[in-house]
């Protein structure tokens, strides 16, 4: 690039609309270190928001240009106003970029990654789901790799922080604590029963296996899940965590609803079958779904008949009980359904 454009460029880098946009000023095919030099001292204006500069980051255009320059630049930009965001944006591109590629943030950028993250749930705890995205691709780059405990604490501190202050509720990062989990199960699960009553009441909230999304718990090996709970002093952690897994398959070619194999396996494994299959029952009722839920209660209901064959004794004595109870939740149900289409009847006559 030629002088003159560089002087033109310099200006723009002094003038206060211009500076805002700097990055797109340049050509982005013979963009210089120099080029960056100047783009990181507008960026360190504070009435400067550093919306474009997330583009030096992952554009492969720029891949070039030093990297500790850039960890630079990434630092500058957390401390912006939208700056956990913009950085969590750019740092999911760069990671989509690399695709398989081994590592591809590094340490330095892991550890931005994480910082960004702890400020971007207490800025913003409500998300959105690309915001939901980018963070939990940061995540799992970030919490995959060895070192950083510190940052991973501080991560697991402000998650919980954020949960306990919206009472469990409403929480915008579902796919960021999937990944969470998967990533650190047992520090997360040490974490939910710690702390209040309340404040656990609202931490299992998060365990909790909801219709219309997937289980947080689903990442984690059935193994491990059950190790975990062997090592409690609390039993009803079998409860609690029974109620977050897969319970019930999608219906097969058949339209026969079964349990799934790792839920059979938790509930061999547990002190208390009576406890596990109390949290299974609570799934038998759908809080998302088309059609009867009735017809949807009896299906998963039956699925739970062929506890009733187990060779354990307990097994069976406890799925007796839970498939009772459950006949009078879908009589009810039944009733309910038969009101309501009367009613509707009526409303058109």
């Amino acid at each position: 690039m030629g002088e003159d454009a560089q002087e033109i460029l310099d200006e723009c880098a002094s003038d206060p609309q211009l500076r805002t946009v700097i990055v797109q000023l340049h050509h982005y095919r013979n963009f210089t270190e120099t080029d960056l030099d100047r783009c990181m001292a507008v960026l360190a204006v504070p009435d400067v928001s550093g919306w474009d500069h997330g583009d030096l980051l992952w554009r492969n255009e720029y891949a070039h240009l030093p990297s500790a320059k850039l960890v630079q630049l990434a630092s500058t930009l957390l401390k912006k106003t939208n700056g956990p965001k913009l950085l969590l944006e750019a740092l999911g591109m760069r990671l989509h970029n690399a695709g398989d590629a081994g590592d591809g943030l590094g340490i330095d950028l892991r550890k931005l990654g994480l910082e960004a993250a702890k400020k971007q749930i207490q800025r913003d705890r409500d998300g959105s789901d690309m915001a939901d995205h980018h963070l939990a691709e940061v995540l799992k780059a970030c919490l995959s790799h060895g070192g950083l405990d510190a940052e991973k604490n501080n991560w697991l501190d402000a998650l919980f922080t954020t949960i306990d202050a919206g009472y469990g509720s409403n929480f915008g990062y579902e796919s960021a604590i999937a990944t969470t989990v998967a990533a650190m199960p047992d520090d997360f699960l040490d974490r939910v029963f710690l702390g209040t009553d309340d404040q656990q009441s609202y931490r299992k909230l998060q365990l909790e296996h909801v219709s219309l999304r997937r289980s947080v718990l689903g990442d984690i090996e059935i193994e491990r899940l059950i190790t975990w709970s062997q090592a409690q002093t609390d039993p009803q952690v079998w409860q609690v965590l029974a109620n977050g897994l897969s319970v019930f398959t999608l219906p097969g070619e058949d339209n026969l609803v079964r349990l799934s194999d790792g839920c059979i396996q938790f509930l061999e494994a547990g002190p208390n079958p009576i406890d596990v299959l109390n949290g299974y029952a609570e799934q038998i009722m759908p809080n998302g779904w088309s059609g009867s839920r009735a017809d949807i209660m009896t299906k998963n209901t039956d699925a739970l008949r062929v506890l009733l064959e187990h060779e354990d004794q307990a097994i069976h004595d406890a799925a007796r009980q839970v498939i009772a109870r459950a006949r009078t939740w879908i009589a009810a149900e039944r009733q309910r359904e038969k009101r309501y289409d009367e009613a509707r009847e009526q409303s058109f006559e």
